[in-house]
């Protein structure tokens, strides 16, 4: 018998707008819908300011959203009371991209662990045990016990990015943002991070978004993928059909970029070469497909209509009407 799993997040219509003076407005995030079940992970990628980022410290509640609803365990994260709250920024904690600035450089790792504990009033027993589940927490990580009193200047890269998260499970979250976490870091030192994050995933049952420019890594860690550009979603789906069967012309042109190791495999290949200028995130006309301007197959009808993600096969969404037409056809 097929369970449904639990959904976590359902968001609808999510829009996130920065006015930067009285004529011109930043659209971050577009009109953007996703649900999130428990326990999966969620890949969200595409090109440096395509939004993504700003999607997650939306859910996050860092940013209020302009238009739509974020719903958790039913609940519009957007309209919790105090209590409410609090309880989210416990459950849905977040790993941010640089791990230079991420961590208070005043304090020891020691207290910047015991810092969250004691915000959400999880600090339990006296000092010594409370000691003994910080030691915890930093062998989960790859850390010794020995880093405890250490601050964050004394640490490479790689080390920061796992002291955060070993503050980010030090509260017991349900859910982690990953806002791209290994970009500071070295590839070796990336796949460690990745791999981490996969065990502790299965070890405590977490749900994961996670935020990247590397679809590499992207592909190894996700259960599903979202691919965003100009603050849209344009194209979802698992993450083996995404990468094997691409819908979207975008997500096409993604994937023909990434490197093969295999040199002889590399050399056949056709990577897909956009032409056009990339258009500003400044003004975006909400009447036209965002991707029209550099898109190989656009016709006139795409500067006229903005089409919305919809299925082309099952479990596979993608916002183009061509794909849609083509996919449907006898």
């Amino acid at each position: 018998m097929t369970t449904t799993p639990e959904l976590l997040f359902e968001i609808e219509g999510l829009s996130k707008f920065f006015l930067l003076d009285n004529h011109n407005t930043l659209k971050a995030v577009r009109d953007l819908s996703l649900t999130i079940a428990k326990g999966e992970t969620v890949g969200i990628v595409g090109e440096s300011g395509c939004g993504k980022t700003t999607l997650g410290r939306t859910l996050k509640r860092l940013y209020t959203a302009t238009a739509g609803t974020a719903r958790y365990k039913g609940q519009d994260i957007f309209r919790m009371d105090r209590a409410q709250a609090h309880r989210y920024a416990k459950e849905v904690q977040m790993i941010f991209q640089d791990p230079y600035s991420s961590l208070d450089p005043r304090m020891t790792v020691r207290e910047i662990i015991r810092e969250g504990m004691r915000n959400h009033g999880i600090l339990r027993g006296d000092r010594p045990g409370q000691d003994r589940r910080i030691r915890e927490l930093l062998g989960m990580v790859g850390l010794g016990a020995e880093h405890a009193d250490r601050f964050p200047h004394e640490f490479s890269g790689g080390q920061r990015q796992r002291i955060g998260i070993a503050r980010s499970l030090a509260v017991e979250p349900e859910v982690i943002i990953c806002d791209e976490p290994t970009s500071a870091l070295d590839v070796s030192i990336q796949a460690q991070i990745v791999n981490l994050l996969k065990s502790l995933q299965e070890e405590f049952g977490l749900t994961l978004i996670f935020i990247s420019h590397n679809l590499s890594l992207v592909k190894y860690i996700s259960d599903r993928v979202g691919v965003m550009y100009l603050g849209s979603m344009v194209e979802l789906a698992p993450a083996d059909l995404l990468y094997d069967d691409p819908a979207h012309p975008y997500t096409e042109a993604l994937i023909s970029a990434i490197p093969i190791p295999d040199p002889a495999v590399q050399r056949r290949r056709q990577m897909i070469r956009l032409t056009g200028d990339i258009p500003s995130p400044i003004n975006t006309p909400e009447d036209a497909c965002p991707f029209a301007g550099r898109c190989p197959y656009a016709a006139p009808a795409c500067s006229k209509t903005a089409p919305r993600l919809a299925e082309v096969a099952p479990g596979h969404l993608a916002a183009c009407d061509r794909v849609r037409k083509e996919r449907k056809a006898p």
